[in-house]
């Protein structure tokens, strides 16, 4: 199976105040729009300050089953608690020695109000 990586950023902005827990999901399509089975692919979510590529946090996936194209990342409020600013995330799908990054988008993380 070909994969393709995009450019654009094609994921809903997303944004919330720093230490709330947060639960992100996402569907995965291959590059011809089909949906993609996970079950049997390694599946993490990545995170970095905008601008940057260092990955400041990483997360493995919980593939549910139903939908098969379905990952879920849960971000604890203490991953979280420390940070604000803009990064971009990235769902990553790995399979034997081919990576996938099929979206990324926007993460804005307010600092709370002590």
């Amino acid at each position: 199976m070909a994969y393709s990586s995009l450019s654009s950023y094609d994921l809903d902005p997303t944004s919330f105040i720093a230490g709330t827990e947060q639960k992100l999901s996402f569907f995965i399509y291959t590059s011809a729009s089909i949906a993609m089975g996970l079950n049997d692919k390694d599946c993490t979510w990545e995170m970095a300050r905008f601008g940057s590529s260092d990955t400041i946090l990483t997360k493995t996936a919980i593939v549910p089953g139903d939908p098969v194209n379905m990952m879920v990342v849960t971000l604890e409020s203490s991953e979280t608690a420390s940070l604000s600013g803009k990064y971009i995330q990235q769902p990553v799908i790995t399979s034997g020695s081919s990576q996938y990054r099929p979206s990324q988008g926007v993460i804005q993380i307010y600092a709370q109000i002590s």
